[in-house]
């Protein structure tokens, strides 16, 4: 059997954009819920991610944006310029998480601590290396 990894971490719980929006801690705790329900959980390898430092973020986005997002969650601010993209006051730190959890899929299928990776980020569709 394949290993496969699975990246998650409690704090992507924190990333809470309402009820309303499908990127919700509600997804994932469904999801963790089905892995225990059909015992996948246990032939996952579990790998833990980091907080990247923002500056991982100005080598794929604009600094600009970077700081509007970075100052708009500080501010408490519930969406950006936009009115389509949700935020909470943790969202920068919980996208600098993602960012750390796609890193370490990276690594752990180059080490071959893994053949594939799911990262439960919610700051955006899960990724799959």
């Amino acid at each position: 059997m394949a290993m496969v990894g699975l990246i998650g971490h409690d704090d992507y719980l924190a990333h809470d954009t309402g009820d309303s929006h499908p990127e919700r801690p509600e997804r994932l705790r469904a999801i963790h819920a089905r892995l225990d329900e059909t015992g996948l959980r246990s032939e996952l390898v579990a790998f833990e991610p980091h907080h990247v430092d923002e500056s991982w973020l100005n080598k794929v986005h604009d600094p600009a944006h970077v700081a509007n997002v970075k100052s708009r969650c500080e501010r408490g601010l519930d969406y950006m310029e936009d009115f389509e993209t949700m935020l909470c006051p943790r969202s920068f730190d919980i996208a600098r998480l993602a960012v750390g959890a796609t890193f370490e899929a990276v690594d752990a299928v180059m080490d071959k601590r893994a053949q594939r990776v799911l990262c439960g980020a919610s700051t955006g569709p899960p990724c799959r290396i």
